[in-house]
């Protein structure tokens, strides 16, 4: 089996433990998740993804076969959310307590604490190193000039497996 085939397998592996683990929260209305928010200025850009990010100082956690065998230790998984309500955007992370995601919860004080346009910098990082699943409005999309959007798809398509907890670049769609 390939590499990238075995990444999807554990990939979806992953999410369905997670899946299943908030859908038990639910159910049972326990508190299991985490759920932060904070206020950034308005930016016309909408994320809404899972997140795994590679760092040895995260927990594992286990899923198990339909025998109840331990079958792998997936990557933590954080939910991240970020869209513009009015005059301000939000950003919305969710953590199971058992399986914090130290780059998230990380992540997550760059941008409560982000002065200026700091957090403009953190969504051009997150849009062209980290996720696939976002959009933009129009008018902000006709600001880009075309070099800007070609530099942004080439970073990403460079870093689309990379689940690293660092990968950096100087990179910023919005300047």
């Amino acid at each position: 089996m390939t590499d990238y085939k075995t990444g999807l397998l554990n990939g979806l592996q992953n999410l369905y433990f997670f899946k299943k683990e908030l859908e038990n929260d639910l159910k049972k209305k326990n508190s299991n998740f985490i759920h932060k928010i904070c206020e950034i200025p308005k930016t016309e850009v909408c994320i809404s993804a899972p997140l795994n990010i590679y760092d040895k100082d995260n927990p594992l956690s286990e899923t198990h076969d339909i025998n109840g065998n331990v079958t792998n230790n997936p990557f933590v998984t954080s939910l991240f959310n970020t869209f513009p309500f009015k005059d301000k955007s939000f950003v919305m992370i969710t953590l199971h307590k058992n399986y914090k995601c130290n780059w998230t919860e990380t992540l997550f004080n760059e941008f409560k604490n982000s002065k200026d346009s700091k957090h403009l910098k953190l969504i051009s990082d997150l849009i062209s190193t980290r996720f696939e699943f976002w959009c933009i409005s129009p008018r902000l999309k006709n600001t880009f000039a075309q070099k800007k959007i070609n530099q942004m798809i080439e970073i990403w398509s460079d870093e689309v497996l990379n689940f690293d907890s660092i990968i950096e670049t100087d990179f910023n769609i919005f300047e």
